[in-house]
This record gives C-alpha cells, structure tokens and sequence, in this order.
C-alpha cells in the first residue's frame, strides 16, 4: 500500500507543478485519483466536486475528473461545478472544466444558467470565456 500511495502522491504533486508524466501523460489512473482525494483528507462526493469548483480548486478539480466524476453531476437545486465556478468568478477553473467537457447550456432548478451568474455577478472575464466556449447570453 506505501508504494501505490507514493505512486497517488508523486503523480498530484507533478500534476500541480505542471509537470508531465513519463511519456507525456497527464493523467492518473482513477485509483490513484480517489486515493489522492482520500489522502486530502476528502470524500469523493459531487458535494465536495462542487465545493472545489466554487474554491477554484484546479489541483483537486483535475483530481475528481480522474477518478471518474462525471463532470456536469448535479447537486442541490442542479447546480454543476461549472456554475459554482462561473459563480464565484473562477476564470480558470471555469476553463479547465470547459476544456475537460462541461456543458454550458445546462440549467439550474431556477432556470439560471453558468452565463447567467456569471454575468449578474458582474465576472465580465468568465462571460467571455463562456461565450467562446458555446454560452449563449
């Protein structure tokens, strides 16, 4: 068990400094990720997704992707990770779930989209980013 958690932890603490895996890869096996997460000390749950999207939490984001978290899950009232980013005017965690695949057309259970707390919120940087990812105003 040391070493897979040696392998979990080497692999987070590459990924955080930008580093690359042998042979290019960026990526972790998705028992290493959810040992990772253990190892935080956090439980693998779309609440705790949504709460590092809402922290603009990249490291931890990149994690719960890896280990298998769908990335448009729905907590409470339908929020996504995404809205909770956009929300918060986490431009870069906004972008890194775009990039990964999250959907900016989905609706919270008020009818708000990403877009649309984003710009209430006055985040004029993550609207345009929405924008240039498919986010109709």
């Amino acid at each position: 068990m040391f070493s897979r958690s040696l392998v979990a932890l080497s692999s987070v603490l590459l990924l955080s400094c930008g580093a690359q895996q042998e042979g290019g890869s960026e990526t972790l096996s998705r028992a290493d990720a959810l040992e990772a997460i253990e190892g935080k000390g956090i439980a693998h749950t779309v609440s705790d997704f949504h709460q590092a999207a809402a922290r603009g939490d990249e490291e931890l984001l990149k994690l719960f992707l890896a280990s298998g978290m769908e990335i448009d899950s729905k907590g409470e009232q339908g929020i996504t990770a995404l809205m909770w980013a956009a929300s918060q005017g986490h431009l870069d965690a906004a972008g890194l779930l775009l990039e990964k695949g999250a959907d900016p057309h989905l609706k919270d259970g008020d009818g708000w989209t990403a877009m649309m707390s984003a710009k209430a919120l006055g985040y004029t940087r993550t609207v345009r980013l929405l924008e240039e990812n498919g986010a109709r105003r």
